[in-house]
This record gives structure tokens, sequence and C-alpha cells, in this order.
């Protein structure tokens, strides 16, 4: 019985350190895209470019593909290429997150 509650014990605590570990993949997206938009908003095009498809990457990995937080980033991405005139990127070239 004490083996038992060890192993479960263990469990728990494996439980316990992935949810916070995911918590805080979750809230480096969440900064990564503040920081995109910032970037975006200052008109540091190439840098916010490069900030939101390393968020959009993360992003799908922690929240999947069809979440707000991707698509969040496909916005900045599309915003920051219609601000350099390349409408044809805004529209067809965002980067899009492996299946």
């Amino acid at each position: 019985m004490a083996g038992l509650r060890a192993a479960l014990a263990a469990a728990e605590a494996a439980a316990a350190a992935a949810g916070a570990e995911q918590e805080e993949r979750a809230a480096a997206c969440r900064a990564g895209d503040a920081l995109g938009r910032a970037l975006l908003d200052a008109g540091a095009l190439e840098e916010a470019l490069e900030v939101q498809a390393e968020t959009l990457r993360a992003s799908a990995a922690v929240f999947g593909r069809n979440s707000p937080q991707v698509a969040s980033a496909l916005v900045s991405i599309g915003l920051a290429h219609e601000r350099r005139s390349e409408l044809d990127l805004a529209l067809t070239s965002a980067p899009r997150p492996a299946l």
C-alpha cells in the first residue's frame, strides 16, 4: 500500500510540474505576441515579423493550430507585411504552423 501511495504522490507531483511548465510556455507565447505588437506599433517591421513568426510556431505548439493566439500572431504578420506594402505576402505567405 505504501508503494502505491508513493507512486500516486509522484504522479501527482509530475502532473503539477507539467502544468507549471505548460503555463510558463503559455506566458512566453503571450509575451512574444505583446512584444511583436509593440514592435509593429513602433514601426520596427522586420523585428516584428521575426518575433511574430517565432510566436506563431510556439503558440501553435502550446495552444494548438486553431487557437486565438495563433490567429493573433497571423494577424500581426499580415499587418507587418501590409505596412511594408507587401500585400501579396500579407495575404498568402504568413508562416503556417506544422501539422
